[in-house]
């Protein structure tokens, strides 16, 4: 199962520079089993030739099947700690391996992820530019990373000062694609966690307005399930930017779910009570989230699930800029609601917001999400298709709860409950009704 977890990560592609039509459904359900084939063969020790699935599949002669099929089986072969690296490919199969530079750096992130699991260590940014200097301008450490952690513990090594402003930095406690988590103590004793970006990644005044943003917006969010923001500034002796937050549980939602944590009914429902609860305290101090997912969704000191992470958040009425590209989609594909796909302002408000809770809700309950596939699948399906009924996947789920759940992730933001508030009091309804062992 871990050879499946990781090959099927590559299927993370963007819709530029070429890649396969989304409207293209027949093709990319070809490709989608022509790698699982790929992987059972795997599974049962056998090498399969890459060109013989493609003609089985009918896709030989498509350049982005054949990258893709290419970057499957690369991350199987560095899974398993063979010296696999992208030029073999090209050794192989010639011209007719021609990844488009958005491919390119997707395979640059799988080769980059599977070395530092085999304990690689260099320069990696630098390293990448020189084999590839058409993707130099794009290269940074998150960008390597693949702009989530993919279930590496460690992050790769960064220079970290043993001090940052008046914080002793003490060990490493997560990472992601923002850079480290560390615990450290202020010089008065108190414990806390402190976040600091990769180096190279905050750089610019924008880069560093939309670091802080987190922090502006901390102030003015006091909630008992909201991760407070204590402190945020840049070290003199380092000129390091940092966000400090109270001591928190490395673990979050995503995690557990991961290690096969499962919720009961009421459960479930009743930490999706205090995170809509949350949200809406945001929205009435006129912030939206944007980035609402398992993963941002830390466990507190009680087992109860903490909001952080507002750093992709927005204003009512504007927006101050984004990690993403301004204008475009920003947040977790398999999060984001329809309208989160068109990008820009106009059309995103609080129910998006709901459309993400009622996501996280169905995954918490059926432990998948809703949409699978590759990038171009799960936006077909967010756009167009209904999810499976949480109720086909787990009997237990009652009739009442499956339609707001369903209601949540309308495509239509009008048939959604309009606030995380009233999201909120229609779950407890419900949660009054669960028999107490559900």
């Amino acid at each position: 199962m871990v050879v499946e977890a990781r090959s099927r990560s590559f299927s993370k592609w963007t819709t530029d520079g070429g890649a396969v039509s989304i409207s293209d459904v027949a093709v990319l359900d070809s490709l989608s089993r022509s790698i699982s084939r790929l992987e059972d063969e795997w599974r049962r020790g056998r090498r399969p030739d890459l060109l013989e699935l493609l003609r089985e599949h009918r896709l030989l002669g498509n350049e982005h099947a054949l990258v893709t099929i290419c970057g499957a089986e690369l991350e199987l072969r560095l899974s398993v700690g063979e010296p696999a690296r992208i030029e073999d490919y090209r050794v192989l199969y010639s011209n007719a391996f021609a990844p488009k530079e958005n491919e390119l750096l997707e395979l640059v992130r799988v080769e980059f992820l599977g070395r530092l699991a085999q304990r690689e260590f260099m320069d990696w940014v630098d390293h990448y530019a020189k084999r590839f200097p058409t993707l130099a301008p794009r290269l940074s450490w998150s960008r390597l990373n693949g702009y989530r952690n993919r279930g590496h513990e460690q992050p790769f090594p960064i220079q970290t000062p043993a001090r940052i402003s008046c914080y002793r930095l003490e060990s490493s406690i997560g990472s992601g694609s923002f850079g480290v988590v560390y615990r450290g103590r202020s010089d008065d004793g108190r414990s806390v966690a402190i976040k600091i970006p990769y180096l190279g990644d905050v750089n610019s005044e924008y880069e560093r307005k939309s670091f802080f943003r987190e922090w502006r917006y901390s102030e003015r969010l006091r909630h008992p399930r909201i991760v407070e923001v204590l402190d945020a500034g840049v070290d003199p002796a380092t000129d390091r930017c940092f966000l400090v937050y109270p001591l928190f549980s490395p673990t979050n939602l995503e995690r557990q779910m991961q290690l096969g944590r499962r919720f009961s009914v009421a459960e479930a429902v009743r930490e999706s009570v205090g995170i809509a609860e949350a949200i809406e305290h945001a929205h009435r101090n006129g912030i939206m989230h944007r980035d609402l997912k398992p993963s941002n969704l830390l466990i507190g000191s009680n087992g109860e699930l903490l909001v952080t992470d507002f750093g992709l958040a927005q204003r009512d009425g504007g927006i101050s800029g984004t990690f993403g590209e301004v204008g475009g989609p920003v947040g977790t594909l398999a999060y984001m609601s329809p309208e989160q796909l068109h990008g820009g302002t106009e059309a995103y408000d609080a129910r998006s917001d709901v459309y993400s809770l009622g996501v996280i809700l169905y995954e918490m309950l059926t432990r998948q999400q809703p949409f699978q596939g590759s990038v171009e699948m799960i936006i077909n399906a967010i756009r167009y298709c209904d999810a499976c009924p949480p109720s086909k996947l787990r009997t237990e789920v009652p009739a009442s709860l499956e339609k707001l759940i369903v209601r949540a992730m309308s495509k239509d933001p009008k048939r959604r409950p309009r606030t995380a508030g009233k999201w909120a009091s229609e779950l407890n309804e419900v949660l009054r009704q669960l028999p107490a062992q559900v």
